[in-house]
This record gives structure tokens, sequence and C-alpha cells, in this order.
């Protein structure tokens, strides 16, 4: 897949059409039909007597789902801008669903009189509701699982299965009408009625399960920053242990003394990330160890080692529990000093063993001090040739600092993005290593704010254009926490080079008191930039499925 490539494999947009087409279908089905046969609902759930009188009632309450269509479309669709398509669609034949068996289920007026009847008004209230939604969301993801070219088409279909179902409603009528069957017993048409969508139901549900998650100008949104700030309590206390032995050896932990029930991680996971995740409309989430727990600047590449090796396997067993929403990236047993081929064990490792389709690389163990040569230099070709080996990408991600003079997450992180961004314009990496894809986190630091200044470095050290120089290799994420500078990195930068992210639950976890949202909430700034659906649908999904090859795959495999 080309990198930036706004269309999605074919299949996998076929899909969203045939399936969103059939929810959609079934969904009007159920309003019509629902409607067309309210003329035998009248004799059984009001009194016998006055033929008109019954008719005009069932009327009345059938009447009401037509006010709540709009409602409908209001809330459900709010429903889709903040959580998805796939929430709203599933939210939609959920409603449905529930309103035909209330209506299955409801006691005729021979058995309990008017309350039978009572029944049936909040039924059509759920449907109008759901109907409403359906057409808020159905009307909408045609055209955002479509390819540039081809919107009218995939929306045509809305239409098109909308009238499939009114008419096989009018079949389900002609079928069924007294007048056809004349020994059709008209008390019990209700419950066949409302019995019928039992199957259906089921249908819908699966229709919406497998839809592919949507949300807003996107197939999909995938967060390629994410780390494992809220494990266990257990996992800090073992690292402590681990610093004590490094002067007490008698104080030194065994691997085994690190007992983590798949529960805790639960519930590590679920009230937080999880649940942000739900809340903003993220799908999946690259899932590496916490960035400043790294500190490979403790220990000597031992300690490095065992650090590592544990924090990857607790990711890896977090992307096995929730394998649809987090996928596993490595920390590296980097450590001062010390030659970066020694980390090609665990990099193997990691990928072959626990399928990590990314890995974090830190241009500073030292943790501040900027003891580490340049990414460019030799030392750190054997890494970059088992990543290429692999066809894996690398955020370029510092750690703790221990230099009073860096705020680790205010000045260390920003600073090193800058700084690893300049080394690669100073060198030429990427003529040994044409496929090497590196992730500058944080939008770059302070790249896409003096992008003229480098631009004119690059000519004074006599390289080409950044745009081919780096651009093919080099890619910038989310993780910027105001308006501004998200709409100042997709003006300067091109949009095939942005990776979408937030970085949550991250160093920066309040209320923006000037938004009502949080800082970190990077979704609300991408959706209000001002960006044509095709680069929104790139930055959201189609340039994280072609930097992370091996999550392509996993999604491939997934039918996503």
């Amino acid at each position: 897949m080309a990198i930036g490539e706004a269309s999605a494999v074919p299949r996998r947009r076929w899909k969203a059409l045939v399936g969103g087409s059939v929810g959609n279908m079934i969904e009007w089905y159920d309003w019509f039909v629902h409607s067309t046969f309210s003329v035998y609902f009248a004799s059984v759930f009001f009194p016998e007597g006055n033929p008109t009188a019954q008719l005009l009632d069932t009327a009345g309450i059938f009447a009401v789902g037509f006010f709540m269509r709009p409602v409908g479309g209001r809330l459900l669709g709010r429903v889709g801008d903040r959580r998805g398509r796939k929430a709203a669609l599933t939210t939609t034949v959920t409603l449905m669903s529930l309103s035909a068996i209330l209506i299955a289920i409801a006691p005729t007026y021979a058995q309990v009189g008017y309350p039978g009847a009572a029944v049936l008004l909040p039924a059509r209230l759920l449907q109008g509701l759901s109907v409403g939604g359906e057409y808020a969301a159905g009307a909408t993801y045609p055209s955002e699982a479509a390819e540039p070219g081809r919107r009218g088409f995939f929306s045509s279909w809305q239409m098109v299965s909308m009238k499939v179902g009114q008419l096989i409603g009018l079949g389900m009528q002609i079928a069924l009408r007294p007048a056809a069957c004349p020994t059709f017993p008209a008390p019990i048409v209700n419950n066949i009625v409302g019995g019928y969508v039992e199957i259906p139901a089921g249908v819908r549900a699966a229709v919406a399960v497998r839809l592919p998650p949507q949300q807003s100008g996107t197939m999909m949104i995938i967060d390629c920053h994410g780390h494992y700030t809220t494990a266990p309590p257990a996992l800090a206390a073992w690292r402590d242990r681990q610093i004590a032995g490094l002067t007490d050896p008698g104080a030194a932990p065994s691997r085994a003394d690190l007992d983590i029930s798949d529960d805790e991680l639960r519930e590590s996971i679920e009230p937080n990330q999880l649940r942000l995740m739900d809340e903003r409309g993220i799908d999946v989430t690259i899932f590496s160890p916490r960035a400043s727990f790294m500190a490979h600047h403790i220990g000597d590449f031992t300690t490095s080692a065992e650090w590592a090796s544990l924090c990857n396997e607790l990711c890896h067993r977090v992307s096995t529990l929730y394998p649809e929403r987090f996928v596993p990236a490595a920390m590296l047993p980097q450590s001062p000093g010390v030659d970066p081929a020694t980390c090609v064990p665990e990099l193997t490792r990691c990928v072959e063993e626990y399928g990590a389709v990314a890995v974090n690389l830190n241009p500073d163990p030292s943790g501040g001090h900027w003891t580490a040569p340049p990414l460019t230099d030799r030392s750190w070709y054997p890494v970059y040739e088992k990543m290429a080996e692999y066809d894996i990408p690398a955020m370029i991600h510092v750690s703790t600092s221990v230099n009073p003079a860096f705020h680790t997450t205010g000045a260390h992180y920003l600073n090193a993005d800058t700084t690893a961004f300049m080394q690669l314009v100073q060198g030429d990496l990427f003529k040994d290593f044409p496929t090497l894809r590196l992730v500058i986190p944080h939008g770059g630091g302070a790249v896409p704010y003096h992008w003229g200044r480098f631009r004119g470095l690059a000519m004074a050290l006599g390289k080409p254009e950044l745009e081919e120089h780096v651009l093919n290799n080099v890619f910038f994420d989310t993780c910027v926490y105001h308006q501004p500078g998200i709409d100042l990195l997709l003006d300067v930068v091109p949009a095939r080079n942005v990776l979408f992210a937030s970085e949550m639950i991250g160093a920066v976890r309040d209320i923006d008191p000037c938004t009502g949202h949080h800082f970190d909430d990077t979704r609300r700034y991408v959706e209000a930039a001002e960006l044509p659906a095709e680069h929104r649908a790139a930055i959201q999904e189609h340039n994280a499925r072609a930097v992370y090859p091996r999550l392509d795959a996993l999604l491939e495999r997934q039918g996503r």
C-alpha cells in the first residue's frame, strides 16, 4: 500500500457498503411493516364496536414515531460523531430490535384491556428514535466508506436499500392480509408481525457488529501512540526492588516475583485507556510500555533487558485480552554506552512471539545528557537492518530526563523530537535504508514551527529539499494539544506524513478550561481542522496502515 494512499483495500470497502446497506434495508423494513400493519393492530389493541375509532387510536400511537425521527437523528448523529458510525448503527438496530420485541409480546385488549395498547407507545417511540438515527448514520456511512471518485455511487445505496426494505415490507403485508389468507387469525397478527423480526434482529445485530468501525471522514481511527501508563502498581513496586538491588543484591527481585493477573490488567485498562477510546471513537491503539518508565540510564544492559522483557510482556498480554483494540509495540533494552546491536534479540522476540508491529527507539539512553551518537551513526545500523527485515517502523521516543535543566515531558521530549529530525537532515541515513520508517512524536517538537529554518539548513548542508531528503521515511504524529498547533502541523507537513495519535493517558491529562475538553482529545482538533475528507481519512487510518504494514496485515486478518 502506498504511503498516504486514501483508498483502502476494495474488499473492505465493499464489505462496508454491503453491511451498511443490509442494516439500512432491515431497519426501514421494520419501520414500514409495523406502520402498514397498524390496520390489523386496531382490532387487537382497542375495544370493538367502532372500527374507525380503533384505526384512529392506532394511527395516533404510530404517528408519534414520526415526531421521534428528528430526535433520533440529532441524538444518534452525535453518538456517531463522538463514538463512531459503528456505535451509532449498533444502537439503532438495538433500539429497533427492542421495539419489535415489545410489539411481539404486547398483550391484546381482550387479555388486559388498554395496558396492551400502552405498550405500543414506547415501542413506537423507540422505532422513531431508531429510524431517525439510522437515516443520519446511514446517509453518512457510505460516503465515508467510499474511495474518492465513487462517493455518489456508494451514497446512492442508502436510498436503494431503503426502498428495498419497504418493498419487502409491502410483500409481507400482501402475503399476510386476511383477504389473501382467510384462515389467518387476525388476533395473532401482532405477534407474527413482531415475532417475524426476531430472526432479522439477530441478522441486524450480526451486521452491526461486523460493520467496519466508522468515524467521521474515515473507515477507522488508529492511534499510533499509546503507552501503558496505568499498569498495576505491582509493576512499579517490582522496578523499585530492581533498582534497590543495584546497590543491595539481596533486595533484587526475580522475574517470578512479579505476579499480575489478567483481572488486574483489565482493571487497569477498562476504566482508563479503553473507556477513553470508546468515548472518543478510537478503534485501535498501538500500545507500548510507559515511555518515562523505560529509564535506560538506570543500571546496565542486564537491568534494561530484564525490565524491557517484563514491560513488553504486559503490553502483549493486554493485546491478547483486547485483540481488536490494542496492538503491541516494544521497548528496547538500551543502555548508555552499550552497542545498540544488543537490542536485536529483544526486538526479534517481540516481533516473532508477541506480534509487535513497531519499536520505540530512544536516541538518548543517558536520560538527558546526550552521550549517544546521532541516529545516522553506523552503530545503529544493526537495529535498522532488523527493522527493515521485519518491515517495522520505530517511534523515536526518549525517556525520563535526569538532567535538571530538562523537564522530562515539557522539555526533554520536545527537544528530542527536534534533535532527532535535525540529525536526520544532517545525515544520509535513508540512502542506506530506503525503506526505513521513523515516526517522530509530539507533532515533531519544534519542527513544523521552524520548517523554513530546517529547509534553509538543508540547503546550506547541500541536501535535497526535505520532501525528497527525509519525508519519504519520516512521519509526525498528532500529539499536539491545542487547535492552533494541530492547524500549523497540518498546514506545514504534507498529509501523507501525519499519523493520528493522542498519547493518552499521558503527560497532559487535565481538561482545558478554554474548551471544556481534555487536552489530549486530539481527535477533536483533527476533525475541526479544515481538511479534505481524503486527507482526514489518510491521517486517521490509511497512513498508519502504510507505515505499520504488520498492523495492516493484522487488521486484514480481523476483517477490518
